[in-house]
């Protein structure tokens, strides 16, 4: 559908819808509800390339996060909304960081303010990146976390979980270790999720089940904690790094040592895991923006929708595992 397909459709010239589509005060507030109607009705989109092109004006890109705001004290997510904003800058577009709500259309206007393209992170519930593609807007959801997206068929951008939580349990067997406690940190979260699933997978591929142990953080007590720890070839890989620092701290309290009485891994290379020298898997925050700007542009500018690869995880090995062979680094 284009604008002027909209226009005859709609019985008026081109300039009149274009107006109406920009809520230009010109044209009349019944006009403009009559022609944002139409234009989700028939699925006409604004081409962002030929705005530009013919306004001189740039266009917006939007990043969606939980309304609390809580995801920006995360170190990646603080990284991915630095590249986005440079490479928004550098293309000339405008970048905009909105709350986890529910959109609902203003009273003459069938579409609410809401940026061109919009990439949602996955802590956002799937029925707010619902709501966003009724509104004709392209939509990228980056690293679908949240549980209301099993299943999910919309536009996603993965971290490869499986690949780096695979990595990490292959080391731990590589040094040694002969029993595993993985320590899962969020509930209904599916990136945890996947961790511990294929953290499973990978022990009970060369070790017995009856060696692996999950526990959930807030259901494992120090004294469960020391109990498991002080058994020989003992192992804890922990489903995200903060939560790994946190068990180092308790083991320190309980004179156990890492990794001399247990070996201890996480997830996702926060900053805190060089303070202790943590094995972790680590993924490219900066590669997961530019992956996500590039998609959600192309989707604007009219591209095809296509799978998109997983960020890949890199193993990153430190003290915590094995204390003579610091800062080795494979892929995942």
């Amino acid at each position: 559908m284009t604008l002027d397909e909209l226009a005859k459709e709609l019985g008026l010239d081109k300039s009149s819808v274009s107006l109406a589509l920009r809520n230009s005060p010109k044209i009349s507030a019944a006009t403009r509800t009559r022609v944002h109607e139409a234009a989700r009705r028939l699925g006409y989109r604004p081409n962002l390339a030929a705005r530009q092109l013919r306004t001189r004006q740039a266009g917006v890109i939007g990043l969606v996060i939980p309304a609390s705001f809580e995801t920006l004290g995360s170190q990646a997510a603080v990284r991915t909304v630095q590249v986005l904003a440079e490479r928004c800058a550098q293309e000339q577009l405008a970048f905009h960081i909105l709350p986890g709500m529910a959109w609902a259309p203003a009273e003459d206007n069938q579409y609410p303010f809401l940026p061109d393209g919009v990439l949602v992170w996955g802590d956002v519930p799937a029925e707010r990146a619902a709501e966003l593609q009724r509104f004709q807007r392209p939509v990228v959801v980056l690293d679908p976390n949240h549980p209301s997206y099993l299943g999910a068929t919309m536009p996603c951008l993965r971290i490869d979980n499986r690949g780096g939580a695979q990595a990490v349990t292959a080391h731990l067997c590589e040094v040694g270790a002969k029993r595993l406690l993985f320590v899962q940190v969020r509930r209904d979260h599916l990136g945890h999720d996947e961790r511990r699933e294929t953290a499973h997978a990978t022990w009970c591929a060369g070790r017995p089940a009856s060696t692996f142990t999950a526990r959930f953080t807030d259901t494992l007590s120090d004294g469960d904690l020391a109990e498991f720890a002080r058994r020989p070839g003992s192992a804890i890989f922990c489903s995200n790094d903060q939560g790994a620092v946190d068990l180092w701290h308790r083991l320190q309290r309980q004179k156990i040592a890492v990794p001399a009485q247990v070996r201890l891994a996480g997830f996702d290379g926060d900053d805190d895991r060089l303070r202790i020298g943590l094995t972790t898997a680590v993924f490219d925050a900066a590669a997961l923006a530019r992956t996500a700007f590039d998609t959600i542009v192309g989707l604007v500018r009219g591209a095809a929708p296509a799978e998109i690869a997983p960020i890949p995880c890199q193993l990153r090995c430190g003290d915590s595992t094995q204390p003579p062979r610091r800062g080795r680094s494979r892929a995942a």
